[in-house]
């Protein structure tokens, strides 16, 4: 989940974890990339 706003990243979490989701928080979304680089999970975008 990438989101500025600390509130917001932690709601939207909590949110994905309640429906059997992980998920990973980041402040920008290039973060998304350099961490889903090093995983084994593919990255799903939410609009």
């Amino acid at each position: 989940v990438a989101e500025d706003d600390p509130k917001s990243r932690e709601l939207m979490l909590a949110m994905l974890s309640s429906k059997g989701y992980h998920a990973i928080g980041v402040e920008r979304g290039d973060q998304v990339i350099k961490i889903s680089r090093n995983s084994n999970h593919l990255p799903s975008p939410l609009i």
